[in-house]
């Protein structure tokens, strides 16, 4: 049921009337979707995560646990604490959170994390993309047409 263009992509064309579909056919189409929530909810973990914590460490610094945490109120926002730290590694690195290790009183130095400049240019153009995106969605999903 696919053919291969002159651009040497694949093309996937309905069967004739009549003939069934075999498992085969649907392989290659199926390949790539997600088709259990756990899955569905990582993928939209990933576009969406970092952007929260920024939007938290934006109205105060806060350190990993406390970020661990907030995430965790919201019980499908963070799977484990083991893909908080990485993700905030990787905010640091690409300047968009600073931190500053600050005495604890209850055990070893915290890591604080701040917003940075760009941090908040990049949180900035999310929040304005955001409802959009949001609005586009939630439409596409009930069937509403845009006016």
């Amino acid at each position: 049921m696919s053919d291969v263009d002159s651009t040497g992509c694949r093309r996937t064309t309905a069967p004739e009337p009549g003939v069934a579909l075999r498992a085969a056919d649907l392989a290659g189409t199926l390949r790539g979707m997600v088709l259990d929530e756990s899955g569905v909810l990582t993928h939209l973990r990933r576009g969406v995560l970092e952007y929260c914590i920024l939007a938290m460490v934006d109205v105060e610094p806060l350190y990993g646990l406390e970020i661990a945490r907030r995430l965790g109120e919201h019980d499908i926002l963070l799977q484990s604490e083991g893909t908080l730290y990485p993700l905030l590694a990787r905010l640091r690195r690409q300047g968009l959170v600073e931190t500053s290790q600050v005495k604890s009183t209850s055990g070893p130095p915290r890591r604080y994390y701040a917003l940075t400049a760009e941090g908040r240019t990049a949180l900035a153009t999310f929040r304005s993309t955001w409802s959009t995106f949001r609005n586009a969605v939630d439409s596409a999903m009930t069937g509403e047409q845009r006016s």
